[in-house]
């Protein structure tokens, strides 16, 4: 039934949508499509995106396929596709292109208009995870387990995430699912947060961070008597170092810069010696997971935190990190090979011969 209610909602749209009057948010005949994801746009096997653009109204779209030529000015590539020399590539700067790689086993969850969504979800209910992504579809602070993830947001980490993508300092708390923090303090005021959307709590007020401690949802138990944690700390007092020396004109002190997670824990790695570490939310090292200082930007350690977030649960984790800490891009189990991505997530289907993987990885998603 379901299906077959999609399949006259699409029929109604190609032969009454342009003569289709409503008012913004309200459409009558076609609000059906309004609840759709983009995947349930398809029809004959190929990826449809909800359009708003013309009208108020969603309504699915098709354009040029992937390596095809035939695109001009007039006539568009599909979503996810742009217009190089009269062939649809990739547009890898919209969330729309992942549909069109036929190697992914599970598609990521994409905005109408075209951004990444804030909460990725891969694997199923048992050993599946979510994570925080930027709109752009980078991996930003915030996880949790599939089967504990429904009151996840991610809005405490997208608007942390960018503020500090701005150049500003911010000193909001992010719970380890992305969510807000119960207390936030920011730009010298503090209030009582909704998990979700990071509001004042209605019936309290803001306060100057010199009055953290009085309001209602401070728990001297749990926060302490300092607002900031260890790492932030830290990294605050650098960042009030840098201001002074460059006020003076000293430029060429090198200090290298405390990496925090959102939550004001060590972040995934630090630096020493020229030595890059892999480290715990406590700042301490994670194995041997380390390299040169230089090759910093290949390190993402998610391999060895994970291997703490499943012993955490009383779990084996069932892949094999290399030596920066990052997943093996080749995995095997029970003798079969497979690629996954950064996330230690399977990208292809069991393969009987050696993978090469590299053409796997298109995005920092994957």
């Amino acid at each position: 039934m379901y299906h077959q209610k999609v399949l006259l909602c699409l029929v109604a749209l190609t032969t009454v949508f342009v003569s289709v009057v409503c008012a913004k948010g309200n459409c009558t005949l076609v609000d059906c499509l309004s609840t759709l994801n983009q995947s349930a746009c398809a029809a004959n096997g190929k990826f449809l995106e909800i359009d708003t653009t013309i009208s108020c109204c969603p309504r699915c779209r098709r354009g040029v396929d992937l390596n095809v030529k035939g695109c001009n000015e007039i006539v568009s590539c599909s979503p996810g596709l742009q217009c190089l020399n009269g062939t649809c590539i990739l547009d890898k700067s919209t969330c729309s292109y992942t549909y069109h790689l036929q190697h992914l086993q599970q598609l990521p969850q994409c905005e109408n208009d075209g951004t990444f969504a804030a909460k990725q979800c891969r694997g199923d209910k048992v050993l599946g995870r979510c994570f925080c992504y930027s709109d752009d579809g980078k991996r930003i602070f915030g996880l949790d387990w599939h089967s504990n993830s429904d009151s996840m947001t991610c809005a405490c980490s997208r608007h942390r995430y960018q503020l500090e993508s701005d150049g500003k300092i911010s000193t909001l708390h992010c719970t380890r699912n992305g969510n807000y923090e119960p207390l936030q303090c920011d730009s010298g005021i503090c209030w009582c947060a909704e998990e979700k959307t990071g509001r004042i709590v209605d019936g309290t007020r803001a306060v100057p961070q010199t009055l953290w401690t009085q309001l209602p949802c401070y728990n001297a138990t749990e926060l302490g008597t300092e607002y900031l944690r260890q790492c932030e700390s830290i990294a605050y007092a650098q960042n009030v170092l840098r201001e002074k020396l460059s006020k003076h004109g000293t430029v060429s002190v090198s200090i290298v810069k405390a990496q925090c997670d959102f939550d004001g824990s060590y972040g995934t790695y630090s630096i020493s010696s020229n030595i890059a570490s892999c480290m715990w939310r406590d700042g301490t090292r994670i194995g041997a997971y380390a390299t040169n200082a230089n090759q910093v930007s290949k390190m993402n350690c998610n391999c060895a935190r994970d291997q703490l977030h499943f012993e955490a649960m009383s779990m084996q984790m069932p892949l094999v990190c290399d030596g920066y800490g990052n997943y093996e891009s080749i995995q095997t189990l029970n003798g079969d090979l497979f690629c996954v991505d950064r996330d230690g997530f399977s990208v292809t289907n069991y393969l009987s011969d050696m993978p090469s993987c590299s053409d796997h990885l298109y995005y920092e998603y994957f």
